[in-house]
């Protein structure tokens, strides 16, 4: 039994460790600007990470995207998410050459993945008033991943390129932002690697590296975010790719380093004496590209390159439009089931899109005090979680340091996707697997297994 002492009378002295960090800036090796492309990704964008205490998920990305003027008479208009410009993102230690973390089709997992920001989160993000987009790089103002804002129909296409009834309305991501008339667009990007959702890139802790590491940046192609077209408040209406120079520039890494000599000294002495290894998530993605049929299915073997431990699986259907791809919406699917070893995971007769049950059974668990706060937000940015580190926990809730999960060093296993459509439809599925792996850090560098 311990005492408890109420604090009145409580005079024990007592002493704190705390952070003490300063903000230094990295900027690229070679360039810090690059020309982009239409149709295929550029990269990759390297910036190297001396040896130092400091902290990943509390330092920041930052750039600036830069889009020509359209055609006379047109309008650019481009997904506001910061993560949607990026294609793939890379963490690799520079003497083992080990690939601390790897993240492809960072746009659509961004997506995928709103359902791990909170919403006291996407709340405590900047907003802007602006209708349209700033034209130069004076008046252009700075983003953090989303702009947030009521979603109503008077606001047009805010939430995925679609109308949204003025009865439904709900803070939410604005989907895209554009340019006015003839005009060039230009925003600024100040990204927390936190963002980077369930990957080393997110790991709150301060930690002691002997070696360098590289932060490797893969630009996304400009079709994938971007077009141009003849109406100011919807980006189908005469939509082309768009014809002005588009470029990324002012590229950085704001790394937040530790000050404190206490808290430096410890923590290298830790790493060069006996090491350090601590679980943590680590994302790999599949994409399966369905035919044009009423009918799609998929599998997915799941083996021990993925982790140790299986925690969640998310399946979305994405649309094989050029433009704007990483939005993802339920479409024509009407019935739908994902399945371990042929074992239904959740419901054994399957989940009805037409009763709305991909919400109400199958997903709203996960959503809670979420990014997506209701059905009809959840309808236009659909995605289905099959989760095996906790209960029906929301997903921002789960704690990828714990070790948890479907076992999958012991055998491989099998997922498979079966849904059922009310029209003939092509669908691109993204299949984001989050397993976890042992981070481990010690005079030898950074490796994860």
């Amino acid at each position: 039994m311990s005492e408890i002492i109420s604090k009145p009378l409580d005079f024990s002295v007592k002493s704190k460790s705390h952070s003490q960090p300063i903000m230094r800036m990295l900027k690229p090796l070679g360039q810090d600007n690059v020309q982009l492309s239409n149709t295929s990704a550029y990269g990759p964008t390297e910036i190297s990470i001396n040896s130092s205490v400091y902290n990943l998920a509390r330092s920041m990305l930052m750039f600036q995207l830069n889009v020509g003027a359209p055609a006379s008479g047109n309008y650019n208009h481009i997904v506001d998410t910061a993560l949607a410009k990026i294609n793939r993102i890379t963490l690799t230690d520079q003497v083992s050459g080990a690939l601390v973390a790897d993240v492809s089709n960072v746009g659509q997992v961004a997506s995928q993945l709103r359902a791990a920001v909170s919403f006291n989160d996407l709340q405590s993000r900047p907003t802007t008033s602006a209708a349209t987009a700033a034209a130069t790089e004076a008046a252009s103002q700075v983003y953090q991943f989303e702009n947030i804002r009521a979603t109503k129909k008077a606001d047009g296409f805010n939430i995925a390129g679609d109308t949204v009834g003025a009865e439904n309305p709900f803070t939410s991501p604005k989907y895209v932002v554009s340019g006015a008339q003839n005009s060039a667009v230009v925003l600024n990007y100040a990204v927390p690697l936190s963002d980077f959702k369930f990957t080393a890139l997110a790991l709150d802790k301060m930690i002691f590296c002997p070696t360098n590491l590289t932060l490797s940046i893969y630009w996304e192609k400009v079709n994938a975010y971007a077009s141009e077209g003849t109406a100011s408040d919807n980006p189908s209406t005469g939509q082309i790719d768009v014809s002005g120079a588009c470029t990324i520039t002012n590229i950085g890494l704001n790394l937040y380093n530790e000050q404190n000599m206490s808290i430096q000294a410890s923590l290298t002495e830790k790493v060069m004496s006996s090491g350090l290894s601590m679980p943590v998530p680590y994302l790999s993605t599949a994409r399966a590209t369905m035919p044009s049929s009423d009918r799609h299915n998929f599998q997915l073997n799941l083996t021990s390159a993925y982790g140790n431990k299986l925690l969640f699986i998310a399946n979305s259907p994405f649309s094989t439009s050029a433009y704007h791809s990483t939005k993802s919406a339920v479409g024509n699917i009407e019935t739908y089931n994902s399945f371990i070893d042929h074992i239904p995971v959740l419901y054994n007769k399957g989940i009805d899109v037409r009763k709305g049950e991909q919400y109400t059974v199958a997903n709203k668990h996960y959503l809670k005090d979420s990014a997506i706060q209701s059905p009809s937000q959840y309808d236009v940015d659909f995605h289905h979680y099959d989760v095996f580190a906790q209960g029906f926990e929301p997903l921002h809730k789960l704690d990828g340091s714990v070790i948890a999960g479907l076992d999958l060093t012991s055998k491989m296993s099998v997922y498979q996707w079966e849904a059922s459509l009310s029209a003939a439809a092509s669908y691109t599925y993204l299949t984001t697997v989050c397993g976890q792996k042992l981070l481990t850090i010690n005079s030898s560098g950074m490796s994860i297994v």
